[in-house]
């Protein structure tokens, strides 16, 4: 591998780069101790969302991208998945910031909440579905992230037995392909089941890749934690448990 091992610098003296590249360098270096201050002294200026957009979310992209070109290697990209995986494991959930379900939360017929199911078809999905789940309140929703050791038919029945208002469908950089080969079985099984795709990286999806995944199922398409939180809102509110709602996705402004 490529990596530096200087030793990390202060605050003040860290080169002007953005919080995600620094991040990336210090998780590359095997530098987890910086890696957790980093991490840290961004919560302390911004909301955890935020955090997720700008910090976790891009390092575990830019991650892909590299071993996608063959700048790391699996060793590497293994290594900054899993440090990545325990920061979020030992982050906090900030109370104020989850998503609720507003003045219809008490409603919850025989006392089920609704059921978001992720769907990752890499670990690093794996990590970022996580952080959904720290974003919705447990008690009005569940989410469950489908393993990548299940199977993928292993996954579908699963989805099939609980009956979730939505899956999340987590897609990263090379991946579009598989994502609407997913989206497709998944919809083949059940034309009536919502799906949304994450396509993580900050980059619009081509007019011809969108058709792709709308063709293949995908009724909306987002690239942030934050749109994607929005988007599950109306399902939250609308606590749709045996069957799809109807009203339309739409992701609000926060």
């Amino acid at each position: 591998c490529a990596a530096t091992s200087t030793e990390p610098a202060s605050e003040g003296e860290r080169p002007a780069l953005e919080a995600h590249l620094w991040l990336y360098q210090r998780l590359l270096a095997w530098d987890e101790e910086s890696a957790e201050e980093i991490v840290d002294e961004h919560l302390l200026e911004k909301s955890f969302a935020a955090t997720a957009d700008e910090l976790l979310i891009p390092t575990l992209v830019l991650a892909r991208r590299e071993r996608n070109s063959d700048k790391i290697d699996d060793d590497d990209e293994r290594h900054i998945v899993e440090t990545l995986r325990e920061v979020v494991d030992d982050l906090p959930v900030v109370s104020t910031e989850l998503l609720t379900g507003g003045d219809t939360a008490a409603a919850s017929p025989n006392g089920r909440r609704p059921l978001v199911v992720g769907f990752p078809l890499r670990e690093t999905d794996e990590v970022i579905l996580g952080l959904l789940g720290r974003l919705l309140d447990p008690q009005v929703c569940e989410v469950i992230v489908a393993s990548t050791d299940m199977l993928i038919a292993e996954r579908i029945a699963l989805i099939e037995e609980r009956r979730p208002v939505c899956v999340c469908v987590s897609s990263l950089p090379g991946d579009l392909v598989q994502t609407r080969r997913i989206c497709k079985r998944l919809k083949q099984r059940d034309p009536e089941l919502r799906i949304v795709v994450a396509r993580w990286g900050g980059r619009h999806v081509s007019e011809k890749g969108r058709q792709g995944l709308e063709a293949a199922g995908a009724e909306r398409i987002v690239s942030t934690l934050a749109d994607l939180r929005e988007t599950l809102r109306p399902l939250i509110q609308f606590r749709s448990y045996v069957g799809p709602m109807k009203e339309p996705l739409v992701a609000n402004s926060v």
